[in-house]
C-alpha cells in the first residue's frame, strides 16, 4: 500500500492516560458542581416558601371592624328623569292607536313582568331602543 504522504509527515497523536484523565475529571467536576448548585437553589427556595406560609398574621395591624349596617346606595334614575326620557301613553291593542306606528315593540309582553299588555294599560317607551314597559313595572325599582 502506498500512501500519498510519507510516514514522517503524518501527525502523531499522543495517547497518554494522564492527559485524558484530566479532561474527564474536569467534566465530571463541572457536572457535579452544577447539580449541587441547582439542588441548593431549589432547596433554599422550598424552605423560604415553606417558612413564609407558616408565619402567623401580625396582630399589630388589625383589620378594621365591619360596618354596623351596610351602606345605603341609591341605584337607578329618579322620577323626574324617568318622566323626561320615558314618555307615558295608554295602550290600545287595535284600531285608532296614535302610537301604533311609533311603538313597534308592543308585539310582545312587558320585558320586566312578562305580562301581556291590556287595553288601557299605561306604558312607557325607552328613548333609544323603543322597548315598551308597563309604567308601574318601570317605577317598581325606584322605591
Amino acid at each position: 500500500m502506498s500512501t500519498p504522504f510519507p510516514p514522517s509527515s503524518l501527525p502523531t497523536i499522543s495517547t497518554s492516560t494522564s492527559a485524558a484523565g484530566v479532561g474527564l475529571g474536569y467534566g465530571i467536576a463541572i457536572a457535579v458542581g452544577l447539580l449541587v448548585l441547582i439542588s441548593t437553589i431549589l432547596l433554599a427556595s422550598y424552605l423560604c416558601v415553606r417558612s413564609k406560609s407558616s408565619l402567623p398574621v401580625p396582630s399589630s395591624s388589625p383589620l378594621p371592624p365591619p360596618p354596623s349596617s351596610p351602606p345605603h346606595f341609591i341605584v337607578g334614575l329618579d322620577v323626574h328623569t324617568i318622566d323626561a326620557f320615558y314618555p307615558k301613553f295608554a295602550y290600545q291593542p287595535e284600531g285608532d292607536n296614535e302610537n301604533a306606528g311609533a311603538y313597534d315593540a308592543l308585539s310582545g309582553p312587558c320585558p320586566i313582568c312578562l305580562g301581556e299588555y291590556a287595553s288601557g294599560d299605561v306604558l312607557r317607551q325607552g328613548p333609544d331602543c323603543g322597548h315598551c314597559f308597563h309604567a308601574a313595572c318601570l317605577m317598581s325599582g325606584s322605591d
